[in-house]
């Protein structure tokens, strides 16, 4: 008597690989900012192209807070509108027949 058997396996398996560019950015991430500062410096004397941004150029965090203190300019001004003013901005354009 013929037997006929079938058999089915799946092998799964995870690897985890760090490029040199992650490897990189982690050894960057562990730097406190003293040490961050030298490595930019380094960075800048061993590439020419590499130049430091002037004071006049706005950080993320300055940016950030500028737009804080818009939107909550803009919060403010719609709370202190009366009620049968607010959600009504642009509803009919100005100058638009039926915009009456």
């Amino acid at each position: 008597m013929v037997l006929l058997q079938h058999k089915l396996s799946v092998k799964l398996s995870q690897r985890q690989i760090l490029t040199p560019g992650l490897v990189q950015m982690v050894s960057v991430l562990a730097l406190n900012k003293l040490e961050l500062k030298d490595m930019i410096n380094a960075e800048m004397v061993e590439n020419p192209v590499l130049e430091e941004l002037e004071d006049s150029v706005p950080l993320l965090d300055e940016v950030g807070k500028k737009e804080e203190d818009r939107e909550r300019a803009a919060a403010a001004r719609v709370s202190r509108s009366p009620p049968g003013q607010r959600g009504a901005a642009g509803a009919h354009p100005p100058g638009r027949p039926g915009a009456g």
